[in-house]
This record gives C-alpha cells, sequence and structure tokens, in this order.
C-alpha cells in the first residue's frame, strides 16, 4: 500500500494518539482499507498501520474511506467510515461521462476488541 490520504488523529483518555488514514495503492483504488497508527509517547514513535477491517460486506468486494475514531465512556472505540462499493472490476469511483460515483455507504463500528488489538501495547 504506497498511497495514504484522508487522515484523520484521535487523543484518548489514557494518552494514546490513533492517526486514522485510508491507504491503498493509489487515491481511489479499489484496495483501500482504513490504517490505524498508534503512539504511546505523544507522537515520538509511532507503531502500524493496523488493518482490523474488512472490506467485503454481504458478499460484495468494496474499499474503506475516511475512518474517524471517538472513543466513548466505556472505553470502546467507535470508528466511523465510508465503504465504497467496488463489485464492478475496473470500475472507478467516479464517473467522468455521467458525473456518478460508485454506491457509498456510511459504516459504523463499536468494538472493545479491535480497539485492545489497536491499543494491546499501551504500557
Amino acid at each position: 500500500m504506497s498511497t495514504v490520504s484522508f487522515s484523520s488523529c484521535t487523543l484518548l483518555q489514557n494518552g494514546t494518539l490513533l492517526v486514522t488514514a485510508r491507504i491503498g495503492s493509489g487515491k481511489d483504488t479499489a484496495d483501500g482499507n482504513i490504517g490505524i497508527w498508534q503512539s504511546n509517547d505523544l507522537g515520538k514513535t509511532w507503531s502500524g498501520p493496523y488493518t482490523p477491517f474488512q472490506t467485503e460486506f454481504a458478499g460484495r468486494k468494496g474499499c474503506l474511506r475516511a475512518g474517524f475514531i471517538t472513543q466513548l465512556l466505556d472505553d470502546s472505540l467507535l470508528i466511523t467510515c465510508a465503504w465504497v462499493d467496488r463489485s464492478i472490476e475496473g470500475r472507478l469511483l467516479y464517473n467522468a461521462q455521467t458525473g456518478g460515483l460508485c454506491d457509498i455507504f456510511p459504516v459504523i463500528s463499536q468494538s472493545m476488541t479491535w480497539a485492545r488489538l489497536v491499543t494491546a501495547s499501551k504500557s
């Protein structure tokens, strides 16, 4: 994955910094996913990217874009992002002739499981 775009940064209550970004072989490619980088020392060093999310839903290939993390009161993490239907091979995100886009749907994931995966190295 060589292209990183649409980044966001979140400071958790325990001092961990989480940065999310879309990663893929290009800015609008079908292989996009959300990467999560973590720093436990206020940005001096970083680990990641972690990619804990699947990009296929209901048997359809897709990609994820623009993930934004929020920490909830129970310490679980909520991420919101956009899922783009990439089930038609070779279809571009934007059709210049029609002005149309691939189908895009909001995705919300709340989890202690992926939250623990990402923040497990915090001492």
